[in-house]
């Protein structure tokens, strides 16, 4: 997981993370050709309580998925997963 270090007990969605340094870190740690095959990519909409900001994206990949979380106020975290853990 990807995020902003928040020391404080509420984790307020105003924490956000630029996109294209995120997007960095994963080209770095999950090159492309490691990732294999594109399979998919999507959009993910839930409703998560109580704030109801369980929106985002995913990218599917022979080898891994990877997660990005938008919030109302920007990208929140992103998430790599090995495996395709579905």
């Amino acid at each position: 997981m990807i995020a902003p270090r928040i020391t404080e007990k509420e984790k307020s969605r105003n924490w956000t993370l630029n996109y294209e340094v995120v997007q960095g870190i994963i080209d770095e740690l999950v090159p492309a050709p490691v990732r294999g095959k594109g399979l998919s990519s999507g959009l993910l909409s839930a409703t998560c309580m109580p704030a109801k900001d369980c929106c985002g994206t995913e990218q599917d990949y022979q080898n891994v998925t990877i997660y990005f979380n938008r919030g109302a106020a920007g990208l929140s975290y992103a998430v790599v997963q090995w495996g395709r853990g579905r």
